[in-house]
């Protein structure tokens, strides 16, 4: 680290109503002054490591911070250090506890053993072996050279959903006038390896995707976590003199999904093209903690959802909260976990919507396990599904 960001810290506390794991227990060390301060007295007990390794690094405090301090860098740089506690602790999860907390998606996961790459971030946040089951292939992709844009479908769109890979890439055709390529080549966004301690995993990753991406003038990103991670590839290759300013070019063509497709000209050809909603029905949209701290992308979702007639959108009734998930930390911190995700959807459902939408490869998969009764969408499903419809209707 450039700077000791755990010694800047002032303590004035208003990062503390802003941490999910604070505002779950109330404990200071499960805060981000508290493990800054951990930090800071080099602390390395049982207790101390996990009070670390428990943020879900968010960002939510780097937000509230008035020194602007880099406070999950730091974290993450402590906890997945040598001698940090993030591998560690990933074995702590038991396999069978682990199993029977993701019962309910028993078929996803047999499927996801099979499929996944070995490299696949999803592998270490669904708790998988990190070998893939023999004779596994994942999908061919294709070069599409001829195109301006590409599309990085991410591990869950490109194995687990391709419905929202092919979704976006619908979407992006009609909005842009052409169908985005597919590089065949990309892979993992790195961001669960780096999370985990994998350094060069995440950067060699990095360099794949960089390598794959080259041709393409914009990158449409449908995860908000992918997103999040692709962008910063610029500071994972920092001291990579090779790589760095291709890493730099690379972040500065990354857009993430909303953003590219819920304004301008591109909007405009959306909402001609759909279909309105044969009935009315109520929609909540899930903020992605990725999108909506480090990057403030927050009112884009929402205005490409409001093409769609007769989706009628309604905010959680307690505002935005983290569902929870945070990667490993669900897996790692399983009871944490749940007294987080708790009020987050209370929030939700406490508006009766039919559907809730959200863009985060994570937080899908978290709302699904918890959120019964309702339906959760990615916005690229539930869009172009009014394509299709039109197109029907013809």
């Amino acid at each position: 680290m450039s700077r000791e960001h755990h010694r800047e810290c002032a303590r004035c506390g208003a990062c503390l109503p802003a941490c999910p794991t604070f505002r779950a227990t109330g404990r200071e060390d499960l805060s981000p002054r508290g493990r800054l301060r951990i930090i800071e007295l080099g602390l390395s007990g049982r207790a101390a490591a996990r009070a670390v390794a428990s943020c879900l690094v968010c960002g939510a405090c780097e937000e509230a911070c008035s020194r602007g301090l880099e406070i999950t860098e730091t974290i993450i740089a402590a906890k997945t250090g040598p001698g940090g506690p993030a591998a560690r602790l990933m074995l702590l999860a038991a396999a069978a506890d682990r199993a029977a907390r993701l019962a309910p998606f028993a078929r996803m996961l047999a499927r996801a053993a099979r499929i996944l790459p070995p490299d696949s971030g999803l592998r270490l946040k669904l708790g998988l072996p990190a070998e893939a089951a023999a004779g596994a292939s994942p999908p061919a992709g294709e070069e599409g050279t001829a195109s301006r844009s590409a599309v990085f479908s991410g591990c869950f769109a490109r194995h687990l959903e391709p419905e929202i890979e092919l979704a976006t890439l619908e979407l992006a055709a009609l909005a842009h006038g052409e169908r985005p390529s597919l590089p065949a080549g990309q892979a993992c966004c790195g961001l669960a390896a780096k999370n985990a301690g994998r350094g060069e995993q995440a950067r060699e990753l990095a360099r794949r995707n960089i390598a794959a991406f080259a041709r393409a003038e914009r990158i449409i990103v449908p995860c908000a976590s992918c997103y999040h991670q692709l962008k910063t590839y610029p500071a994972l290759l920092a001291a990579d003199r090779d790589w760095q300013q291709r890493a730099a070019d690379f972040a500065a063509r990354v857009v993430e999904f909303s953003s590219c497709l819920g304004r301008g000209p591109a909007a405009t050809a959306l909402a001609r093209a759909m279909a309105p909603l044969d009935e009315e029905k109520t929609a909540v949209w899930h903020d992605p903690c990725h999108l909506r701290f480090p990057h403030r992308i927050s009112a884009e979702p929402r205005r490409l959802l409001g093409l769609i007639k007769g989706l009628r959108l309604v905010e959680p009734e307690s505002g935005p909260r983290c569902c929870g998930m945070g990667g490993l930390f669900a897996a790692n911190f399983p009871e944490l976990s749940e007294r987080i995700t708790a009020p987050a959807l209370a929030g939700l459902t406490a508006r009766r919507p039919g559907i809730i939408v959200t863009s985060c490869s994570g937080c899908l998969i978290q709302w699904r396990r918890h959120a019964a009764g309702v339906e959760v969408l990615h916005p690229a499903t539930l869009l172009a599904a009014r394509l299709r419809r039109a197109l029907s209707d013809r």
